[in-house]
């Protein structure tokens, strides 16, 4: 049996690292209109790394539903109190930062187009090597090449 000290211990632990998830849930939620799966790959990447921490790190394998339960209101707490004095904050900062990426997001996107050519370019080329190379070794058995319609012995030819 755990010692309720012990528990309480625990318990106040789970509630602090769901405080911590709380912060990350804020400061991806500007980010989340644009990039959905991303955002949510990276809270449900740190959720479990932070379940696995909590359970098997400062719980020693005791898994109990009460710590995982304190998990989800630390980081609900969290939201409700600091996260949403925080949330402006988070805001600017995405917004600055995309403020000093915009320079590069045009370089950036003269260099994909460009890209863009040169592999159309080369797949065009491959495409119509791979074509004359396999025309050429292709043969039909009945002569000819293995495209277009199948001569067969009982045709008879049009000029005739």
């Amino acid at each position: 049996m755990t010692p309720p000290a012990l528990a309480a211990s625990r318990f106040a632990m789970a509630l602090a690292m769901g405080c911590g998830l709380g912060l990350v849930y804020g400061f991806l939620r500007p980010l989340r209109p644009r990039l959905v799966h991303v955002c949510d790959g990276i809270f449900l990447l740190c959720a479990l790394l932070a379940w696995i921490d909590l359970s098997f790190g400062l719980c020693d394998g005791d898994l109990r539903f009460g710590y995982t339960m304190g998990l989800g209101l630390g980081a609900v707490g969290w939201e409700m109190t600091a996260g949403r004095l925080l949330r402006r904050i988070f805001v600017w900062f995405w917004c600055f930062l995309e403020f000093l990426t915009r320079p590069f997001k045009k370089i950036l996107g003269f260099f994909l187009k460009i890209c863009k050519i040169v592999f159309a370019f080369c797949k065009k080329w491959v495409t119509m090597e791979w074509i004359i190379r396999c025309g050429r070794q292709r043969q039909n058995p009945n002569g000819g090449v293995a495209h277009g319609k199948r001569k067969t012995k009982t045709q008879i030819p049009r000029g005739l």
